[in-house]
């Protein structure tokens, strides 16, 4: 199910859950002050109304630069006022961390790979490791990249690749602004939606490497680093709900769980069909 086919479950989300919804907050994930109506909905960072605003106010040559780092599926992000937390927060307890799979009960599992996560967002999922060996740079390296990012050495905001990426830019820009539009870009998509913090305004950085050169952005597997960060959150949502601790704060793409549960849904003649994109 690509993004442009989950306009209508961006709108029924939380009626579409196996669980109640009733204390669900609608907020704005990153927002300085995120309260919930109550202690049994985790918080979160993620924010894909944010992220579905900034993208909305891209012009053609911004929409180009996208598709060019394969991150073009994120073009066609619905609008989603509120995610259920309780939901997600029900799937991450479900997660089988050593088969990647969704454990509904013992007969019904639901698999994912990072194909699935290519198939929901539309975000590479090349040969290369995000993470790997040719990814870890020297100190001096990370610091010539937070200038071509043109990003504060002290660290990486939210707020300030926000600002990169809504600065006007069109043909005549040079190449080094085009490249620090590209890695904001993916900044704010790992920070608003793909890998989000627990930390207000924070970005996880250990993916900066994979920035470097912004004409292999689109060769890395990003899928499968989402999926490392969903099996994290999962880890530590168990590992909570073990000590009969409450569920605080939920972290990574937990809304790729969503998705991925409710296209698999058994809905009888309304079921969509598989592989069936725009």
């Amino acid at each position: 199910m690509s993004l442009s086919k989950l306009k209508g479950h961006a709108a029924t989300s939380d009626t579409a859950a196996p669980l109640s919804s009733e204390d669900v907050t609608h907020y704005d994930s990153n927002e300085e002050s995120q309260t919930s109506s109550s202690t049994k909905s985790a918080t979160s960072r993620t924010s894909a109304k944010t992220l579905y605003w900034i993208i909305k106010k891209f012009n053609p040559i911004k929409r180009q630069l996208v598709n060019e780092i394969g991150f073009g599926g994120l073009l066609e992000l619905p609008l989603w006022n509120a995610i259920n937390r309780m939901f997600s927060t029900w799937l991450l307890a479900k997660v089988d961390c050593i088969d990647f799979a969704i454990a509904l009960d013992e007969a019904r599992r639901l698999q994912f790979t990072p194909q699935d996560v290519n198939k929901a967002f539309g975000i590479p999922c090349g040969h290369r490791d995000v993470l790997g060996p040719e990814t870890k740079i020297s100190d001096a390296a990370m610091a010539y990249l937070h200038e071509q990012a043109g990003i504060s050495m002290s660290k990486i905001s939210l707020k300030d690749a926000e600002k990169i990426v809504l600065m006007e830019l069109s043909e005549s820009n040079t190449r080094l602004q085009k490249d620090s539009f590209k890695m904001a870009f993916v900044i704010i998509v790992m920070g608003h939606l793909l890998s989000p913090s627990i930390k207000y305004n924070h970005v996880n950085i250990d993916f900066l490497g994979a920035l470097r050169c912004t004409e292999e952005i689109s060769q890395y597997n990003w899928c499968a680093y989402v999926i490392k960060g969903i099996i994290e959150a999962a880890q530590k949502v168990q590992a909570d709900l073990s000590m009969n601790k409450v569920v605080s704060n939920i972290s990574a793409c937990h809304l790729f769980l969503q998705i991925h549960y409710l296209d698999n849904l058994l809905l009888g003649p309304l079921q969509p069909r598989k592989n069936m994109y725009p």
